[in-house]
This record gives structure tokens, sequence and C-alpha cells, in this order.
């Protein structure tokens, strides 16, 4: 809504939308479509059904999701079925950063925390997935960490990680539950 808002949408088509005398989707889409320009970004979109119409396939494009207008929307999601996403869905999937960007993502959050050697190292021990090194630099950075250097938190991962991924609970095949499990 914000992005059609920001595109021109009146806020007459909104306020309709809203008292429920018109469809959301079909007031925000339809604006999108005069606009040009724009980049809609969706971000972990790992339950499509919950951003789809209900009952209805997301493929259908009928709710919230639509691969059409004068912009680009991407969507982040680790379900890359083509069933899901539909036929005007562009799948790209995305690989593990090498060595050296992974490492400097790290160099940049932390870099009080060691050599961009010792950096890399840690980078590939997080198999070069972004949001890893995202998260490891950050809690490197922090003034209460634990752990503040590349290595340690290497170390820390060989020894500590191997009893956190044991650990049971009772949701865990679930994708949200599994993802905090393991971020913590």
């Amino acid at each position: 809504v914000q992005t059609a808002l920001a595109c021109g949408l009146p806020e007459a088509e909104l306020e309709s939308a809203r008292a429920g005398r018109a469809s959301l989707p079909d007031a925000v889409w339809r604006q999108l479509g005069r606009a040009r320009r724009w980049l809609l970004v969706v971000d972990n979109a790992d339950e499509p059904q919950e951003i789809g119409p209900a009952g209805e396939p997301l493929a259908e494009y009928r709710g919230w999701i639509r691969p059409h207008g004068r912009g680009l929307l991407v969507m982040t999601s680790r379900d890359c079925s083509p069933q899901t996403w539909g036929p005007r869905a562009r799948l790209l999937p995305l690989k593990p950063l090498p060595a050296q960007p992974a490492g400097q993502i790290l160099v940049d959050a932390a870099p009080a925390a060691g050599t961009a050697e010792q950096a890399r190292d840690l980078a590939m021990r997080l198999g070069g997935l972004p949001l890893a090194l995202h998260a490891a630099g950050t809690y490197l950075a922090g003034p209460t960490s634990r752990y503040r250097t590349f290595t340690t938190y290497r170390q820390a991962l060989e020894h500590e990680l191997p009893l956190l991924l044991g650990a049971e609970h009772p949701d865990a095949s679930h994708p949200r539950v599994a993802r905090t499990v393991v971020r913590h």
C-alpha cells in the first residue's frame, strides 16, 4: 500500500478498498500499472500461501503477488517451485558468496575482529551465506558479545554448533522455528 501511495494512488481509492467496497490488491496493482519505474521487494516469502488469496494458488496472480506492471517485483523465498510462483515468474537461484567477498562482509561488519584471512576462514565455515555472514558480523561487533574475534567465533561454531543442532525442539521441522533455533 505504501508503494502504491508513493506511486500516486489516490487516497479515495485506498479508502474505498479499506472500507471493503473494492479489492485492496486490485487498487494497488492498478496504480502500479499506471506508475513507471518502481521496485518492490518482498523478502522471506517462505510461506507463499499466506500472501495469496485464501484458497487460491498464488500462481493465479490475483492476490498481492502479480508479475505485471511497469516496475520490478522481486521476491525472496526458500520455496523454489515453479508451480508455486507460476509461469510468468523468473526463478533465479542464489549461490553462496565466494571467499573474498564473503570475508569482506565480515570485515566490514566487525573491523576489529581480526584479519581478512581470518574473516575468509570464518566466511567459508559459514558457507558463504549472506544472512549467516551478516548475523555473525553483527554479533562480533556487539559490545556484549561472548566471542569477539573471527577465530574464536569459528572455534565456538566447531564446539557448540553440534550441541545446538542436536537440541530437541517440538516444532523444529517448521521453517520459521528451524530458522529461529539455528539463529540462536
